[in-house]
């Protein structure tokens, strides 16, 4: 069951030299139900602005480091200091990525009910998975200067290359996983010591021939928006064009224009003739009445051909997604800006095409999917995006139209996630494979009471994110049939889940459906963080991480299609360490432990890359950590230590050869 309603963009032509968006949406969406009305295509007219073009940047492995750009410093340089009293060592103060008040939803102690589900066994990898470790936080600290947390992991694939990014690295390796670079890091491929770059996303895409790779940028106070770098050849070790994508006014309703606006996690989606780049927008002035800060998601597409050739005036259209309509039949028809009880759209993740199988009726569409959670307080339905006539991007005025679509998922519901387990063994300082971090606080006296709860010598839990949707694929089938898969996480009987809903995509809201709703759970592990691809055949597999009572934080994945549900967790990379980071301890970070924020899936030919995090290599004892703390060198990751004094994360890279079935 669905229901149907229309939207409007802003059309934008050019480079985004002027640092605002103007004009606003025109036609005022019509209210439709399922059984009489079709979703509308509207067409717009927008203003003339500019994408700034910042040149050819060659890649390169050697470059300036980065400079410590930390929203945290002044906090975190005392600590350091107090901590390192004791010791002669030189450290780099970490970072996490955006400041800690940053959140869309209201807090919420409700979780709902989790759907009925079968518990799925965690089990080995299946023998056609070939796995390998990407980069770790000892090679973030070493190739970028500082330590941060989450890494985002995140992939890409085309041409025999796959390039994995984190937070700020990017490293290319070929199809079999070889690595053909060092890590390099992101401030230095995009010419940036000076503003804070975080959340990249990369994608090859298959009409084009040409790599696309994004990260937000912000100097937190005067400006925010979003980097685009271009390969000029299928080669992604070759040239790059840089682009600059001005989010700073853009958004709300207005009322970015009137402040100043955050571009936060922004995803990277496409179809046949655009990329769509989506973020959520924060603004950070108090121009909100509802004196808030989340302002909505913002949708942008590009006309990727021009970006592929160059060009310093691509179109670009832009829907500000904050004012998209009311729910039916809810009738909310205040939103979060204003402080009525509304929706506010978020985390609209706009799909890749598996193996460039791109969904060419009605002019071109790219389709996108995010969760209806507005309020932390669980739902069954979820909401399905279309974008059609995008051909038209190339035009002196765009004419694309959007269409939303309301999928009720049943008895299905998600909700917020709890924080993940980890196996809870009393370490202590003197214990192998422990918490050195943690006994360090101890024996510094800084670790607070009750921090993690068992105290800093225990394992204390690690971060589930929330029921944002977190990743989207769609692909056209041999016999023509499209459909899309989308995964995020949810509570699943007091433990993290992963809920994962397939799409049959029709050529309009009314002809799309349900598929399929699976959910992955086990009574004594948790998942997190799921990214999902697609085979040509249909057969799908979701990549995540996995921890809990009696699994170190590992990655993991599972195979399933609309007719087979997963049957496993499977681990690809075990995780041997507990999970140390400075996000874990209060008193870095007093407001959650730091982990994934995202995966990585993408489908190459007859095989799917996929990565998440985990900690690839076990801990040291305190006194071992006191003489060298990144407790040797690493048997696991190549040309690499197992950790920095402030951070034990590793990330998986694996390849999975016709989607292997279950054990």
């Amino acid at each position: 069951m669905h229901f149907s309603r229309s939207l409007a963009g802003v059309a934008l032509l050019g480079v985004f030299a002027a640092m605002a968006f103007a004009g606003a949406a025109t036609g005022a969406p019509a209210q439709s139900q399922l059984a009489t009305a079709t979703p509308v295509g509207s067409s717009f007219s927008g203003t003339k602005l500019q994408i700034k073009n910042l040149g050819v940047k060659s890649l390169s492995p050697v470059g300036q480091k980065a400079v410590e750009k930390n929203p945290y410093k002044a906090v975190l340089a005392a600590s350091k200091q107090a901590l390192l009293a004791s010791s002669s060592s030189s450290k780099t103060v970490p970072k996490v990525q955006r400041p800690a008040a940053l959140s869309y939803k209201a807090p919420t102690g409700l979780n709902a009910a989790a759907a009925a589900t079968v518990d799925q066994p965690i089990t080995p990898k299946n023998s056609a998975v070939q796995s390998s470790t990407g980069v770790n936080a000892w090679q973030q600290e070493t190739f970028g200067g500082y330590n941060l947390e989450p890494p985002d992991p995140s992939l890409c694939a085309g041409q025999g290359f796959v390039i994995q990014v984190v937070n700020s690295q990017i490293q290319i390796s070929n199809g079999n996983l070889q690595k053909l670079t060092a890590p390099i890091p992101t401030e230095a491929f995009f010419s940036d010591f000076t503003n804070q770059l975080f959340d990249p996303q990369c994608a090859f895409n298959h009409s084009t021939g040409r790599w696309y790779y994004t990260v937000a940028v912000s100097d937190f106070a005067t400006f925010s928006g979003v980097y685009i770098a271009v390969s000029t050849s299928s080669d992604p070790r070759g040239p790059w064009n840089i682009y600059f994508l001005d989010l700073t006014f853009f958004g709300g309703d207005g009322f970015c224009a009137v402040g100043f606006c955050l571009a936060d996690q922004p995803t990277l989606g496409a179809d046949q003739y655009t990329i769509s780049i989506s973020t959520n927008q924060f603004e950070l002035t108090g121009a909100l009445p509802s004196g808030g800060q989340f302002a909505g998601a913002a949708y942008v597409l590009i006309d990727k051909v021009a970006l592929a050739l160059g060009s310093p005036f691509p179109n670009v259209v832009a829907f500000d997604l904050s004012n998209a309509p009311a729910i039916f039949p809810d009738f909310l028809f205040g939103d979060c800006l204003t402080g009525a009880p509304g929706p506010c759209w978020y985390s609209v993740q706009g799909a890749e095409a598996a193996n460039g199988r791109y969904d060419t009726r009605n002019g071109g569409t790219q389709w996108a999917m995010s969760a209806l959670d507005f309020f932390g307080a669980g739902d069954n339905r979820i909401a399905v995006w279309q974008f059609t006539n995008t051909q038209s991007i190339g035009a002196f005025i765009p004419n694309i139209g959007g269409a939303l679509g309301i999928v009720d998922i049943g008895h299905a519901t998600y909700s917020p996630p709890p924080l993940s387990d980890q196996p809870q063994t009393v370490t202590g300082p003197n214990t192998a494979n422990g918490n050195p971090l943690g006994d360090f606080l101890v024996l510094a006296g800084l670790c607070p009471p009750g921090n993690p709860p068992a105290g800093c010598s225990n394992p204390g839990p690690i971060d589930s994110g929330d029921d944002r949707m977190r990743d989207t694929m769609m692909t056209t089938l041999a016999g023509g049939s499209r459909i899309m898969w989308g995964g995020l996480g949810t509570d699943s009987g007091g433990r993290a889940g992963i809920m994962l809903f397939g799409i049959n995509l029709g050529s309009s809201m009314l002809t799309t459906s349900l598929a399929r709703q699976w959910t992955i759970h086990n009574p004594s592990n948790d998942v997190q963080f799921p990214a999902v691809s697609i085979m040509d055949s249909g057969l799908a597999l979701a990549a995540y991480s996995v921890s809990g009572a009696t699994t170190r934080p590992s990655s993991a994945y599972s195979v399933f299609s609309t007719s087979m549900a997963p049957a496993a967790i499977q681990i690809s990379n075990q995780g041997l360490g507990l999970q140390d980071g400075f996000t874990q301890y209060d008193v870095f970070v007093p407001y959650r432990p730091r982990w994934g924020d995202y995966s990585g899936a993408v489908t190459m030919g007859n095989s799917i890359y996929f990565s998440s995090e985990y900690i690839p290599d076990s801990n040291c004892s305190l006194s071992d950590f006191i003489l060298d703390d990144t407790c040797g060198p690493s048997p696991n990751v190549a040309n690499a230590r197992k950790r920095t004094f402030f951070a034990n994360w590793g990330t998986s890279l694996n390849k999975a050869t016709q989607a292997p079935a279950h054990p």
